[in-house]
Parts: structure tokens; sequence; C-alpha cells
């Protein structure tokens, strides 16, 4: 792979993460980046919502 293709991936998974992360943490629900990352992870198997 080369290095472009590379950065382009690179930089299309950051703007990914955090199309998710941002409307959601700018909505009109309370909650921040951190718990936004932890019901994802959650619902992704990797971790509990507490």
């Amino acid at each position: 792979m080369s290095l472009r293709a590379l950065l382009l991936t690179g930089g299309g998974l950051v703007a990914l993460l955090a199309s998710v992360a941002v409307p959601v943490t700018i909505g009109p629900a309370d909650i921040s980046t951190g718990d936004v990352w932890a019901s994802v992870a959650a619902h992704l198997g990797f971790g509990e919502v507490g």
C-alpha cells in the first residue's frame, strides 16, 4: 500500500469516527464523547455500559 493510500485511509477513518462522536455529543443529550465510545464499545461487545 502506498503512503498516499495509507494516509487517505487513516484520514477517512478519523473523519468517520469524528462524524459519529461529534453530532452525538452536541445533540440534545448531555453526554460526553467518552460516553459515546463506551456505548459503542458495549454494543460491539468490548465493554460494559455503566
